[in-house]
């Protein structure tokens, strides 16, 4: 599968997901159920960190619909969301993306980030991050 999932952290508190090559919004939604089995097994707050850095491949269909649907379903120990890419696109594609959900979910606080290198992203969770002990 064009997607992976897996710890990035030994404490747990980091999932990861890679997406390289094509995909379509048929792979990320099973990919997406189990993450949230992942996520369900610990009872503290879970950062995602969404590396499309691979690739920036655009799948087919409505977007906007499958990230409502899992932005709407993530578990409540969910905390930080932070996207990993430098790609003009993919940036456009979460920025509206993002916007469409604020309009719909306006009680739904998600903190979301886009940044462009992994570093970036490690210091971003780091900061925002509630240690597990």
């Amino acid at each position: 599968m064009p997607i992976s999932a897996k710890w990035d952290d030994d404490d747990r508190t980091i999932l990861r997901l890679i997406f390289w090559n094509e995909w379509d919004l048929d792979e990320y939604l099973e990919q997406f159920e189990s993450v949230i089995s992942t996520i369900k097994t610990v009872a503290y707050t879970v950062a995602i960190l969404v590396d499309l850095r691979a690739d920036s491949f655009v799948p087919k269909g409505n977007t906007l619909r499958v990230f409502r649907y899992i932005m709407d379903k993530l578990p409540e120990n969910v905390g930080l969301i932070v996207y990993v890419n430098d790609n003009y696109v993919q940036e456009h594609m979460f920025n509206t993306q993002i916007s469409f959900y604020k309009t719909l979910r306006r009680r739904h606080n998600r903190r979301i980030h886009m940044v462009e290198t992994l570093p970036e992203a490690y210091k971003l969770i780091q900061e925002h991050q509630i240690t597990p002990y």
